[in-house]
């Protein structure tokens, strides 16, 4: 058992701290929308899970992953906040869906997929990830990620 452990009454629970999950995120992702009837996409498969990456005024983790579409009633109705990241974070924080991140990078390869997703879809998330990225259209990419990177540094240093 881990010294981490101890103070988690349950060790196999994902552990959380400010309102955001700290420990097995994945186990927690795949978890939190079990028995959920999925989503039909317009892209074409269904999904119970999409999520949005970003940044927060969190010092010890400043980038957070959170869903953007919410099921009702077992997932017989579902709430699509896609076009409105706000609501979405602040439905998803009220739920206790927020995953709490020390890097950008390894924040952004989660909302994607690469990390928790499974057999194909874990293959279609990777594909879509190099795919993103070499057209240069990830977060941490843009010229706005560096001067994140930037403030989030200083921000740390006058504390």
């Amino acid at each position: 058992m881990k010294a981490k452990d101890y103070f988690n009454p349950d060790p196999k629970k994902p552990r959380t701290k400010d309102g955001l999950i700290v420990s097995r995120k994945v186990k927690a992702l795949r978890d939190m929308r079990k028995g959920v009837t999925p989503m039909k996409n317009a892209q074409g498969p269904s999904s119970t899970v999409l999520l949005s990456s970003g940044e927060t005024g969190n010092r010890k983790r400043p980038y957070e992953v959170n869903p953007t579409i919410f099921p009702n009633n077992g997932g017989k109705t579902w709430t699509n906040l896609e076009d409105k990241p706000q609501q979405a974070y602040d439905e998803a924080l009220k739920r206790g869906e927020v995953v709490g991140f020390k890097s950008a990078k390894r924040a952004e390869k989660f909302a994607y997929g690469k990390k928790w997703k499974e057999g194909d879809a874990k293959k279609s998330a990777n594909k879509m990830y190099r795919e993103d990225k070499k057209a240069g259209k990830l977060y941490t990419q843009s010229e706005q990620f560096k001067a994140d990177k930037q403030r989030v540094k200083q921000s740390r240093k006058n504390k």
